[in-house]
């Protein structure tokens, strides 16, 4: 009777290992590409929330603070980690460290709106200029106190 031997060549082998060697280099950049989305897009949320919970708190208190962490408890969740910086009626997000969107409310005689908009020197950050182009930066200019709504 003959032995069969069983195994594998080396150039099966060799073959096998260029073939993951290829698919992990074209994955890698794809799975770091959907970490810095979902990143944008949690930090884009966050925003939202801000802007909701001030927002909320003008319109049910009837006031503005010139602390707004006082009028947002995302916002100062944010200033605890580090992700935010407050200012007499401003906020800072930052993204990796670096100066990004600006939550602002400018008073205007009797009126006061709150405005977003996008820190310049935060564009040379790429997940920065992701959140900055996520952001619908025209549509929040919201009037708080003293304006007039009609039916």
């Amino acid at each position: 009777m003959k032995k069969i031997k069983q195994g594998f060549t080396m150039i099966e082998l060799v073959f096998v290992i260029l073939i993951l060697g290829i698919l992990s280099a074209v994955a890698l950049p794809k799975l770091a590409a959907t970490r810095d989305d979902a990143k944008a897009s949690e930090i884009t949320m966050k925003v939202g929330v801000v802007v909701s919970d001030i927002s909320s708190y003008v319109v049910s208190k009837g006031e503005v603070l010139s602390d707004f962490s006082s009028m947002s408890s995302a916002l100062k969740a944010l200033v605890n980690n580090g992700e935010a910086t407050v200012g007499s009626k401003t906020a800072i997000i930052k993204v990796n460290d670096v100066d990004c969107i600006t939550i602002l409310i400018t008073t205007i005689s009797v009126y006061e709106n709150l405005s977003v908009s996008a820190v310049s020197s935060g564009s040379s950050d790429n997940l920065c200029s992701k959140v900055q182009n996520a952001i619908a930066l025209t549509s929040y200019n919201i009037p708080l106190v003293g304006a007039i709504i009609t039916p």
